[in-house]
């Protein structure tokens, strides 16, 4: 797990492209640069948010599956934290770079390390707070759940794991082909600048529009993804296509 983690953590640079926000290697205790301040931070938010979900249940948080145990301190939710980091912390950094809601000089050097400056802290909380209020449509139980509930979910999981009703399944978020969407954003990136998840924005002419879609056209599988193109020709008049699957809502749109 340790090991795939770091992998993952190299991908940060290519997602984030800020110099500024370079992540280099993780750090901790105290982080050494400005990413993992704030990597740091918003884990350490996560792993309370997820201890005191925990306490809502019959689960005992001292008793990990995944961390060694350790009856001192807690653990399970730790294990909790591993699946919802990188859906909640990891993707709210990426829109905090990527709006500018943050920046370096919302840090300052202490005690050997980086730490941020409280108003980059209640910016953070706050963004944090909204996105564990958004809600997902659950395909399991068929209605929509807000993040905080789903870690909930989760948990309720384990506990009919552990009284042998049902085979436990960790959360798996359900996003069309990862594969397809990496290559989009890559091609997407030679034409728009990046802004945040899945959204680009940037001026075009329209010869290059027309060659940006044929490229798409060649990635995508039109009878599963989508790409929403909001075309902004005057600031009074705008229209929107869409490449690929039409659907009402939002789901495998990249």
């Amino acid at each position: 797990e340790g090991n795939i983690r770091n992998h993952y953590y190299q991908a940060f640079d290519k997602i984030v492209e800020n110099p500024d926000f370079a992540f280099q290697e993780r750090s901790r205790r105290p982080p050494k640069n400005y990413m993992n301040t704030l990597i740091s931070f918003g884990n350490s938010i996560i792993y309370t948010i997820c201890l005191s979900e925990i306490y809502k249940t019959h689960l005992d948080p001292r008793i990990g599956y995944l961390h060694a145990t350790n009856f001192r301190r807690f653990t399970l939710n730790l294990d909790i934290a591993e699946i919802f980091k990188p859906v909640i912390v990891d993707r709210l950094i990426f829109t905090l770079l990527g709006k500018r809601m943050i920046a370096k000089s919302d840090f300052e050097r202490d005690m050997g390390g980086v730490m941020m400056k409280e108003k980059a802290k209640k910016c953070f909380v706050q963004e944090l707070d909204e996105k564990l209020k958004t809600t997902i449509n659950h395909r399991d139980i068929g209605r929509p759940v807000s993040y905080r509930r789903l870690i909930r979910l989760e948990l309720y999981k384990l506990e009919k794991h552990l009284m042998g009703e049902k085979e436990y399944q960790a959360f798996v978020t359900r996003d069309v082909n990862q594969k397809r969407v990496a290559k989009v954003l890559k091609k997407s990136r030679q034409y728009l600048n990046w802004v945040q998840n899945s959204v680009l924005e940037g001026e075009i002419s329209e010869a290059n529009f027309k060659k940006f879609k044929m490229e798409l056209e060649r990635i995508i599988r039109k009878d599963e993804d989508s790409v929403m193109f909001y075309i902004l020709r005057t600031t009074k008049y705008s229209s929107r296509e869409i490449i690929g699957l039409k659907k009402g809502g939002d789901e495998n749109i990249i």
